[in-house]
C-alpha cells in the first residue's frame, strides 16, 4: 500500500514491513526512512532487492505486504538505466508528452537543462548516445522541480565527463534543503562522494543502513599471517580470504585495532567493505582458499 504523504514532515519516504516475491526472489520485511534533504545510496549485488525498491516507492510494483509513504508520481523525478522514451522520440517531444502531467513543469528549466547538457532539441532518442540519452532523462525529471529524485544506475557504462556532469548536477539539485535523492549504483565511488545514507543490500535483506562515513569508520582491512588467525575474534571477520602467504578480511574498528599484532590494519574502500559484508557475515562466514 502507497500513500502521499508521512507522518513526519522530514522524511520524504518511510517504509515498515515491505516484502516482495518475484519468482525465486523476495525482498524481506524492509522498514526504510529518507529524510528531507539527503541522499540515499542504494548499493548491492545483482538481483538484491534495489530495483524493487524504486518500483514500488513509484507504484511500479504492488507489495505483497507493508506500507509505502512517499510523494505522489507528480512529485517525482526518475532516471532509470535506459531511457523510457519511445526510440523515435525527441527532446520535443518528452516535453510535449510530460507537460500536461506535471503541474509544476518549467519549459524554460527544461530547455535551459537540454543547453547546459548540451542535448539537441530535435535528434531523436536512438541517435543519442548512452551518454545524452542519460543526460536527456535526468533534465525531464528535473523540468517539474520533484521533491524526490529517483536514480537508477544512471551512470553505468558512461565515461568519466559524463558522469561528472551528472554528479554536479545531483549536488546541484541537492542544494535545495528540501529534496531528496534516492540513487542506487554499482560504481561505489559515486555513492561514496553523493550519499549521506547508505542502504546496503544482499538476496533481498537489508544488511547495513545508516550514514555513509559511519559505515566506513566502523570496519578495518586487516592482513595477516595464518597463525594470526587462532584468535576467538575470528568469528567476526568478514570475507575472508585464505591463501598460502596468510589471511585477509574486514573487521569491526575495534576488534582490528584490539587484535595481537603483527597486523597490517587499514581503512576499507567502499567497494571492497560491500564485497565483504556481501560475501561474509559473522552468521554465514565464507572463506576463499587460494593455491
Amino acid at each position: 500500500m502507497t500513500t502521499a504523504t508521512p507522518n513526519n514532515p522530514d522524511t520524504v519516504v518511510r517504509i515498515r514491513g515491505l516484502r516482495k516475491r518475484r519468482g525465486t526472489f523476495t525482498l524481506h520485511d524492509l522498514d526504510l526512512d529518507i529524510p528531507r534533504g539527503y541522499v540515499l545510496g542504494l548499493a548491492g549485488t545483482n538481483a538484491s532487492g534495489k530495483t524493487t525498491i524504486i518500483n514500488s516507492i513509484t507504484g511500479a510494483l504492488i507489495p505483497d505486504a507493508g506500507n509505502i509513504h512517499a510523494p505522489t508520481n507528480e512529485h517525482i523525478g526518475v532516471v532509470l538505466d535506459t531511457p523510457f522514451y519511445p526510440q523515435h522520440w525527441t527532446a520535443e517531444n518528452i516535453e510535449n508528452a510530460s507537460a500536461p502531467f506535471y503541474p509544476t513543469w518549467s519549459p524554460q528549466r527544461y530547455r535551459d537543462l537540454l543547453q547546459q547538457l548540451r542535448i539537441p532539441l530535435h535528434t531523436k532518442i536512438k541517435n543519442l548516445s548512452r551518454g545524452q540519452g542519460m543526460k536527456l532523462q535526468a533534465a525531464a525529471a528535473l523540468a517539474h522541480n520533484p521533491e524526490l529524485l529517483i536514480l537508477d544506475e544512471p551512470t553505468a557504462g558512461l565515461d568519466p565527463l559524463t558522469r561528472d556532469d551528472l554528479l554536479d548536477l545531483i549536488a546541484e539539485y541537492m542544494e535545495n534543503p528540501n529534496h531528496t535523492t534516492l540513487y542506487s549504483s554499482h560504481i561505489t565511488t559515486d555513492l561514496e562522494r553523493i550519499s549521506d545514507h547508505l542502504l546496503l543490500l544482499h538476496q533481498g535483506r537489508a544488511i547495513y543502513n545508516g550514514p555513509t562515513p559511519d559505515l566506513l569508520e566502523n570496519y578495518r582491512l586487516i592482513r595477516g599471517n595464518l597463525h594470526d588467525l587462532n584468535n576467538p575474534n575470528r568469528r567476526h571477520l568478514y570475507g575472508l580470504r585464505v591463501h598460502t602467504a596468510g589471511f585477509e578480511a574486514h573487521a569491526p574498528t575495534h576488534i582490528a585495532n584490539t587484535w595481537p599484532r603483527p597486523l597490517v590494519v587499514e581503512r576499507p574502500t567502499l567497494d571492497s567493505l560491500i564485497i565483504a559484508l556481501a560475501k561474509g557475515h559473522p552468521a554465514q562466514l565464507q572463506e576463499t582458499s587460494h593455491e
